[in-house]
């Protein structure tokens, strides 16, 4: 949380190995560990706080922040997020307007941004049915989503006190017959990992 100069550019000579990288300088080792990760950073760019690694729009005491997405959405603007990535990692947890202390939570990150009624539409990888490279499971894989999450998803149930029931679609061929005109909102693009949202 606090930069300090000393520390980072300490010239002090080291040997060794700190997370696969050879550290040359105390300066270097130091900066490695103290170095932001994606979902801080991503905290900071659509909250303007400043906070811990791993944290999603809370501060350093995991006090949850205003986001752009709240603030959007305030203003009566439609919120949305499309990612190459499952939309529960930190970036489209965080720019989704999701609050928590662990990036790593993704169950409890799905949940939210499903039940909250903030997001508009959401898209992004994970599809518990399919691996990295798009072949279909024998078993599912429920990392990214939880099984009853799914479930809710794949039955049309609604999510939360604002009673959101999601419009889901698990194809880019069928996200390509998708009229913008009068598609129903929300909307979850839930793609086959390997498939590319472009």
């Amino acid at each position: 949380m606090v930069y300090d100069p000393a520390k980072a550019w300490s010239a002090v000579p080291v040997e060794g190995e700190l997370g696969g990288y050879r550290i040359f300088f105390d300066g270097y080792g130091w900066l490695r560990v103290t170095a932001p990760d994606s979902a801080n950073t991503m905290t900071a760019l659509v909250s303007g706080i400043s906070t811990y690694a791993g944290s999603i729009n809370v501060d350093e005491n995991g006090t949850p922040v205003v986001s752009a997405a709240q603030v959007a959405r305030r203003a009566g603007k439609r919120v949305g997020v499309v990612t190459s990535v499952p939309w529960t990692h930190a970036n489209p947890a965080a720019g989704g307007g999701a609050h928590h202390v662990s990036r790593g939570a993704y169950h409890d990150i799905a949940e939210q941004m499903l039940s909250t009624g903030l997001i508009d539409v959401l898209g992004g990888t994970g599809h518990p049915w399919y691996d990295a490279e798009g072949t279909r499971l024998a078993e599912p894989n429920f990392k990214f989503v939880g099984e009853a999450a799914w479930k809710r998803l794949e039955a049309g149930e609604p999510f939360g006190e604002s009673r959101t029931r999601w419009n889901m679609i698990q194809t880019l061929a069928a996200l390509a017959g998708v009229d913008p005109e009068s598609v129903s909102l929300p909307l979850l693009i839930q793609a086959r990992n390997g498939e590319t949202l472009r």
